[in-house]
């Protein structure tokens, strides 16, 4: 079971504070809410929230993820040495970080968006020096998760329930608060291939070459039998009329200024390979590897 850690300070966005852990705790994770001061945490909208239990009583290790709500709480967060000194014990064990809203500046903070895409609301994003900024709703960059604010808060968790636990789960979490489909959040994927324009009723086949996917045993097997290691990604062919059908199942967003495509978004591999493709037989999906 997967154990979560929200941290509550006084200013905190309490609907996305509320929202995570209800979400969270929907999909049988153990949630606690720690107050990083004693007493009940006075949240940006005056809503008093009570902390399950005080920080400094907490056994850290314990637990499997940060998830950090904004709110104008996020300066007093990422002012406390206590909760970068966490933020940077789980990245570095490869634990998993999540913050939404104002709270990726905790991020920032200490130190480990260097290098890695993320979003936040988007008045914060001129504070954060480091990572490169995107205007999605969730942005995962390895084991880090952001969001951009209270409206997103739903998309957010759920992200966060199909990356640890898969699709099947936070679909029946989504179907149980009238969410709808779980949305797939934005994956970075810096992989541009210039193909020839395709548009309606064009027979002529696209092809994209798209890397890195997530290791997926299921990808290993081929027609030579099993290869060693995991697959490095996966080539993916499309007939003409196919293109809209590939873009609303895989969540790829096609863009086309210069006759390039831009494929920005994937699903992981074992959705394509095994719940996609069999429901879209005009599409091939084939996993390569690279040394």
């Amino acid at each position: 079971m997967t154990r979560a850690l929200v941290p509550l300070t006084d200013g905190v966005e309490e609907m996305e504070a509320v929202i995570v852990i209800d979400v969270l705790r929907r999909a049988g994770w153990t949630v606690t809410a720690a107050g990083m001061h004693a007493g009940l945490v006075t949240a940006s909208r005056g809503v008093r929230l009570q902390p399950d239990a005080s920080w400094d009583e907490l056994d850290l290790a314990s637990f499997d993820i940060i998830v950090i709500p904004g709110g104008r709480g996020a300066e007093t967060l990422a002012a406390d040495e206590r909760l970068l000194m966490a933020v940077r014990e789980f990245k570095s064990e490869g634990k998993w970080l999540a913050a939404i809203c104002a709270a990726p500046v905790v991020l920032h903070a200490a130190g480990v968006l260097d290098g890695l895409s993320f979003t936040c609301y988007p008045s914060t994003a001129g504070e954060i020096k480091t990572g490169h900024w995107r205007d999605e709703k969730v942005v995962v960059d390895g084991r880090v998760v952001t969001s951009q604010g209270p409206g997103t808060a739903f998309d957010f968790a759920l992200a966060l329930i199909r990356l640890v636990d898969g699709g099947e789960v936070a679909g029946r979490v989504a179907s149980q608060i009238a969410v709808g489909v779980v949305r797939k959040p934005y994956l970075p994927i810096a992989t541009r291939i210039c193909v020839p324009f395709i548009g309606p009723g064009d027979s002529r086949r696209a092809s994209y070459d798209v890397v890195p996917l997530p290791p997926s045993p299921r990808l290993r097997r081929t027609s030579r039998g099993t290869r060693p290691g995991s697959p490095k990604g996966i080539h993916i062919e499309a007939q003409g009329n196919a293109l809209g059908s590939l873009d609303r199942a895989l969540g790829i967003a096609v863009h086309d200024p210069a006759r390039e495509f831009l494929v920005r978004r994937i699903d992981d591999a074992r959705v394509i390979s095994n719940a996609v493709a069999p429901a879209l037989p005009d599409i091939s999906f084939r996993p390569y590897w690279k040394s």
